[in-house]
């Protein structure tokens, strides 16, 4: 998309994910496995994912060059095989039963850190299992990263920072994550 007049002139980019022509009930209800786009960005970069894919979708907004980057290879299980599969909920919150997601989700987050690291939370069948991969979008280089929580924004080296829900009130709580120093002086988990 373009945007301005004559030296103003300046790109924009709108990320479109195509939604499959035959949705049926698919607008209305959403099941756990459905996936979902994600993005976000860093400076003067955007990166993005379809939820589904291994792709990351990378974009500099000072070159105007799109590219992409691949994510790990992560497999979920076919429709039908995970527990739950087949209900979803509706926007009033009754459960209703539901076909075949267009996409099955494989990545349930994703966040770019300071550095230019895409962090990407992993679909998993158990939503008390964690798997983070983050993606240099730089290099390109993948790595698997051994976090407590997803993180949601980050501070200075070594700190970020999550959010969990609180059970007695419902509220969402930011927490801070940082690494530990040992007394020994080195750092430790």
């Amino acid at each position: 998309m373009l945007e301005g007049h004559g030296r103003s002139l300046r790109r924009r980019l709108l990320w479109e994910f195509e939604v499959p022509s035959d949705t049926g009930d698919a607008l209305r209800t959403r099941n756990w496995r459905d996936a979902r786009p994600y993005w976000d960005r860093t400076g003067a970069g955007q990166v993005a994912t379809d939820g589904s894919t291994r792709v990351l979708f990378r974009y500099d907004e000072r070159t105007g060059r799109a590219d992409s980057l691949m994510l790990p290879d992560w497999n979920v299980p076919d429709w039908g095989k995970a527990a739950g599969d087949g209900s979803a909920f509706s926007p009033v919150g009754r459960v209703a039963d539901r076909g075949r997601p267009a996409a099955l989700a494989r990545w349930s987050d994703l966040v770019v850190d300071p550095d230019g690291w895409a962090w990407v939370c992993a679909w998993t069948e158990d939503r008390d299992e964690l798997r983070i991969f983050a993606v240099s979008t730089a290099s390109g280089e993948r790595v698997e990263v051994d976090a407590p929580a997803f993180s949601r924004a980050f501070g200075e080296p070594g700190v970020f920072y999550a959010t969990a829900r609180s059970r007695g009130t419902d509220e969402i709580l930011p927490i801070r994550y940082e690494p530990r120093t040992r007394r020994d002086g080195r750092n430790g988990s």
